[in-house]
């Protein structure tokens, strides 16, 4: 049975983990996140914490995770880590809990320029339009709370922002 099926039971998954099969951590994560029971879901946090170092794209199951505390206490700096990691690699729901995050002051230090720039980035790459529309309104509220220099330092950054990719933000 491939690691791909969606269907694989947890047993399987459990016997491709212990093998160390590529991608076991990220299916066998992956499939106790489904379950309704809470000491199944802190294995998968921290499954999904061991796959993401090997380079899966699931930053914003952990930062979700650690924001709401599913499966793990609520550790807001640990949720803006990773919300951080996919906020630089160009994900716009990243950008925009970031920035979020910035602009209220959960898990560190309220800074309107990052709040400003995050959510900015945000709203250039969201596609969904309430997800859209509530991050330009944060961006408003941003700017607001920002002043003119602020603001010059925003467009700078924004001006030399690249996505980076994934495995270098990791390592």
């Amino acid at each position: 049975m491939s690691l791909a099926q969606e269907n694989a039971d947890l047993p399987d998954l459990r016997r491709a983990y212990d093998l160390g099969e590529p991608g076991a951590a990220l299916a066998l994560g992956t499939a106790l996140l489904e379950s309704d029971e809470d000491a199944q879901w802190a294995q998968a946090i921290a499954l999904l914490e061991q796959a993401a170092s090997q380079g899966a794209p699931v930053y914003l199951l952990i930062a979700d995770a650690y924001r709401d505390g599913l499966g793990v206490p609520v550790n807001l700096e640990k949720a803006a880590n990773w919300y951080r990691i996919g906020a630089e690699t160009g994900d716009g729901l990243a950008q925009f809990e970031l920035g979020r995050m910035y602009l209220e002051g959960l898990g560190l230090t309220r800074d309107m320029v990052q709040a400003a720039l995050y959510l900015q980035l945000a709203s250039d790459r969201l596609t969904d339009p309430r997800l859209k529309e509530d991050a330009e309104a944060a961006l408003a509220h941003a700017k607001w709370g920002a002043d003119w220099k602020d603001w010059q330092e925003v467009k700078l950054l924004l001006q030399s922002w690249k996505p980076k990719r994934l495995s270098d933000l990791l390592n």
